[in-house]
């Protein structure tokens, strides 16, 4: 199952020295009202900095443990702000995201439950019911994952947000076994995202286990992924494994890298100087289909699928 945050949800940042000591000095005990009408300035201050921030340090953060040192950085400051004003919204919405990328589900969860009961309807909605819906994969809660996607939805969003969301909740359709809507929603995320080379891999899959032909929409991943990473071939693989993209269940993720090597071998299967690309792409999807039957447990509603990309990927044979 894939996931990709929001991006109003990843806002990292260092407020100014001032609004820093004026946070610290307001969530003192016996802190004066004047204080506390000084960290509501500074407050909103840092509020408002937090994206063009944001871009500036997270964009020179060049690992996963540079990023989540700026993540603890931001999660810190925004537990301050929530000392001196725990019933702002905006402010537990980041610190919820923050907690899931940092793993810490269950606060993340608490904050998430907290700011949708204070403002259910309120701008951070949108975002606050993703972040939920992220825990709830996470704990394998696939009903409560599927219900606070379709509550998203319900919101204007954005065109790629709306695709981004709609490929979540197709892969939720999977993973509760209804490979009808899992196709239906995909085929809509697409629509709404046609640059979103993961809905369009999903959406090859969801047909696959729902019986019908994935070549389409898988060769359409393809030329996605290429086109964003200057015509690279196998820029697809650098998709599944950016950072925000996870599986559930995890050996999942061998379902998505065994489709993009099918495809890929097709691809070069058209042209007479790719066979040996062709034979090699045959060989990794062989090797994922069987690490995917290894992790799999006996009985995996998808097990028949697989079996039969086992039987014919080595001969190449069609549906």
């Amino acid at each position: 199952m894939r996931a990709v945050a929001l991006a109003a949800c990843l806002l990292v940042a260092t407020p100014p020295a001032a609004a820093q000591d004026l946070y610290e000095r307001a969530a003192r005990p016996g802190a004066s009202a004047a204080s506390r009408d000084a960290a509501r300035a500074a407050h909103l201050e840092f509020l408002s900095s937090l994206p063009a921030r944001f871009l500036d340090l997270f964009g020179a953060a060049s690992t996963r443990a540079e990023r989540d040192a700026l993540r603890l950085q931001a999660l810190r400051l925004a537990d301050r702000a929530l000392a001196v004003r725990p019933h702002d919204t905006a402010t537990r919405s980041i610190a919820s995201a923050l907690r899931e990328r940092l793993g810490d589900y269950a606060n993340a969860r608490r904050d998430a439950d907290l700011a949708l009961a204070l403002a259910p309807e309120g701008p951070e909605a949108p975002d606050l019911l993703f972040t939920r819906a992220l825990v709830r994969t996470r704990l394998g809660d696939h009903a409560g994952t599927r219900d606070d996607y379709l509550l998203a939805l319900r919101f204007p969003l954005p065109e790629h947000t709306r695709g981004t969301v709609l490929g979540n909740l197709a892969d939720t359709y999977l993973a509760l076994g209804d490979t009808g809507l899992a196709v239906e929603t995909f085929g809509e995320s697409v629509r709404h995202a046609p640059d979103y080379a993961l809905g369009w891999l999903g959406l090859a899959i969801a047909q696959d286990r729902q019986g019908e032909d994935p070549d389409e929409a898988a060769a359409r991943a393809l030329e996605v992924a290429s086109t964003q990473r200057l015509g690279a071939p196998d820029a697809i693989f650098d998709e599944l494994t950016r950072e925000g993209v996870f599986f559930v269940p995890s050996y999942d993720r061998y379902t998505y890298e065994a489709m993009a090597h099918e495809a890929l071998a097709r691809r070069f299967e058209a042209d007479p100087s790719g066979v040996d690309r062709a034979r090699r792409h045959r060989a990794s999807a062989r090797v994922a289909w069987e690490a995917w039957s290894s992790l799999a447990p006996a009985d995996d509603r998808w097990r028949p699928v697989v079996a039969r990309h086992l039987a014919r990927v080595d001969r190449a044979e069609p549906r």
